[in-house]
This record gives C-alpha cells, structure tokens and sequence, in this order.
C-alpha cells in the first residue's frame, strides 16, 4: 500500500494556461467578455455544433433548457437512475416528474430497448446520460424521440470528445450539455456549455442565463457597444465569466492529447486486471465509437487493487 494521497482529480494546468489568466486578471475585464466569446468559437468549431453557450455549470445548463422547454407541472421527463443526482435535480426543479428507466448492465447508459414502455401522454423529453464518457446508443433513441415528437436533451457532462459513429457528441441531434468541473476531462475550474442545433432555444438561453437581458455585457460595454438594454423576461445568473474562460480556451487546445492519456491508462488497466474473474470491467458498447473516459469505473473491489500496486501511473 502507499501512503501517499490520491486525489480523485488533478486538472492538468500548462503555463499557457496560467499565462491567459494572469492577462486576463490585468485586463480588467473579469466578467462574461471577449474570453467567453472567443471560447464558444473554439468549442463550437471542436464540436462541429451549430450553436455553443457558455454558462457557469452544467447543472445551470440543464436547468437552462428544461426551462426553456416550457414544462408543466405532471410533464414526465425519462432519464436514467445511473447519473448525478443534478440530472434529477434540475427536472424537479422546473416542475416535471423524473421517470427512470434501467440501465443496460453493460455499458451503464440507459437501457433503450426500454424506453418507450416508460412513455406517457405526459412524457415531454428523455434525458440520457452519456455514462462515464461512454455514448449512449443514440440512433434507435432519437427514432424513439421523433416518434413520440418528444425532445432529447443529452446530459454530456461526461462525454467532451466522445464519438458516436464517428460524429463528434454535440455535432448532431437534438441539444447536449457538458461540463468544465475540475473532476472532468477538461476543465474551466467550474463551468459547462450548452450545444444545440436549435436556434430558438439558443436565443432563449442567451437571454436566460444573464437576468433575461436582450443583450450581453459584451454589447453593452465593449467599445463598440450600447448600454441601452431591456429585461425581456425573468432570467438568471448562469453566465461563465471570462476568467473561467481563460482556463478553457487552453484546455480544450489540450482535449485531444488528454483523451489519448487517459485511453493509454484503461488499456493498462485493462490489461492488469484481465485476469480478476471477481471484477467486472467497463465494456464497449456493440456500436461504434470513441470514448473520453471521464472515469474507468469497474467493480469497487478493482479500486483497491490500484490503491495497492498503483496501476495509474
């Protein structure tokens, strides 16, 4: 055994990095400005995405748009039991009922084949969770949806990077939210964004996540802009400041090189504990795709083991 302390997460931080935030702190301009607006570029140029908005959490994002969704009081929302209690959170919290639905065993995303026993006619969305970084089967789910003429919202917080059938998850179907905890793949020290193909919905949101004003801090004090302004409708405080922003324009510069680590640490793992018939490991999904294995979760008993021969170095 070691003595000495794992940490569960330990974000990779470059001089670049640093180098953005010191700038940005001398700048002046702390708030929501030319750092957020440069790194919704960047994502939405990553993830191939139509439309990309940057907020303080993924928890804001979710919240974001189920509100948007315009639920009532009874709609049902399906969404899977394997997940953050902030993907159950954030239905109740617009006023929906979260309806769970099982899990395949395998992968751990929610079992598909079982979702449209769980529709009703208060069913409005389902709400998948890409587990682990591992995409869900999204093919047979938005046939489903489309059926059903029910909305997809894809809790991603896991999954920046992760491939489908070789289509970046954010590039295609309905909207995907993710996040920037320092426990993820990528981080802005807290944050997340928004992706969606649906340029109402991202004109909502815009309005919505800063006090339902009609335009943003950007347009109103840059020097080109105009402080005249409207509060449209009730809105909140979701917006991701620019010195967050400075940390994930670099990190997400570094994503790809990230994913490529933490896929050499599971083929370690994989090939150490092949052998443990008490253990059962993550498993690929019989579909095709990439995954940014934001955790390698097998059995708890396979923690141990690592604590032990410290595998993850």
């Amino acid at each position: 055994m070691t003595d000495e302390f794992l940490k569960f997460s330990s974000p990779k931080i470059n001089q670049s990095t640093i180098d953005e935030v010191v700038a940005c702190l001398k700048s002046g301009w702390l708030a929501t400005g030319p750092r957020v607006k440069r790194f919704e570029e960047d994502l939405k140029k990553y993830l191939k995405a139509e439309h990309v908005l940057a907020v303080n959490s993924a928890t804001s994002g979710l919240h974001l748009v189920l509100k948007c969704y315009d639920l009532k009081n009874g709609d049902e929302v399906i969404t899977t039991p394997m997940t953050f209690v902030a993907s159950l959170n954030t239905i109740v919290h617009v006023g929906a009922k979260p309806v769970l639905v099982d899990v395949d065993l395998k992968t751990r995303n929610i079992d598909v084949t079982k979702i449209e026993a769980a529709i009703t006619p208060k069913t409005k969305a389902i709400l998948p969770v890409h587990f682990a970084g591992i995409p869900a089967d999204l093919d047979p789910l938005y046939k489903i949806a489309q059926k059903h003429n029910l909305r997809v919202l894809e809790d991603s917080a896991h999954a920046i990077g992760s491939h489908y059938k070789g289509k970046m998850i954010g590039s295609f179907g309905d909207t995907q939210i993710f996040s920037f905890h320092p426990n993820k793949v990528m981080t802005t020290g807290e944050g997340g964004c928004i992706s969606t193909r649906d340029a109402n919905l991202a004109k909502d949101i815009t309005v919505q996540r800063f006090h339902g004003i009609d335009r943003d801090a950007w347009n109103r004090y840059g020097i080109e802009g105009n402080q005249d302004y409207d509060v449209i409708q009730p809105g909140y405080k979701y917006n991701m400041p620019d010195l967050l922003a400075a940390i994930g324009i670099h990190q997400l510069a570094e994503l790809e090189n990230f994913i490529a680590k933490r896929q050499k640490l599971v083929d370690r793992y994989n090939e150490k504990l092949a052998n443990w018939p008490e253990l059962t490991l993550p498993q690929l999904p019989n579909y095709d795709c990439r995954i940014s294995w934001y955790v390698y979760a097998p059995s708890c008993g396979a923690f141990i083991y690592l604590l032990s021969k410290k595998l993850w170095i």
